[in-house]
């Protein structure tokens, strides 16, 4: 039986996957970011917190940026580097 922890690494490999298999940001003309969503609508929840991580596909980067929303302004209160 799988954890909540291997099935969210599960989880980032697909998504991992599906960014690599759509080339995205390989074409250097094109002005376009990927932005994926927890639903079906297309919108971000309303939380005082956000996620900003880099993964490079072939360069075994990976960075997590954490921000909290404290009174009105958002600070970075963590950074993980999960990479190589």
């Amino acid at each position: 039986m799988l954890t909540a922890a291997h099935s969210a690494c599960r989880r980032k490999r697909i998504l991992r996957k599906i960014i690599v298999n759509l080339k995205i940001g390989q074409n250097k003309d094109e002005n376009y970011r990927p932005q994926i969503f927890d639903n079906f609508e297309g919108t971000l929840r309303d939380t005082d917190e956000r996620l900003f991580q880099w993964i490079g596909t072939e360069t075994g980067v990976d960075v997590k940026y954490y921000f909290k929303k404290i009174d009105g302004k958002w600070f970075l209160i963590k950074k993980e580097n999960l990479g190589d």
